[in-house]
């Protein structure tokens, strides 16, 4: 749900499911990247790194957090 949210451009609603995500299922490497992905574009880059970073701790071959860290 959270990334229908995002592709209508409604990172807010987005980021409550991303967060749900979470919650639910802590471990997720997915969840964080969609989450820091939201905070890029929100321009909250200190936020966006940290999810990022978490992914990749998380799945250390998660290629869009590897991407997506490198343009913060």
């Amino acid at each position: 749900i959270g990334s229908c949210y995002y592709r209508m451009g409604n990172l807010v609603e987005a980021m409550k499911f991303f967060v749900k995500a979470i919650v639910k299922k802590e471990k997720f490497s997915l969840s964080y990247c969609n989450l820091g992905i939201c905070f890029y574009e929100l321009n909250e880059l200190k936020e966006a790194i940290e999810n990022f970073n978490f992914a990749i701790y998380l799945n250390p071959e998660n290629i869009i957090a590897l991407n997506s860290i490198a343009l913060c």
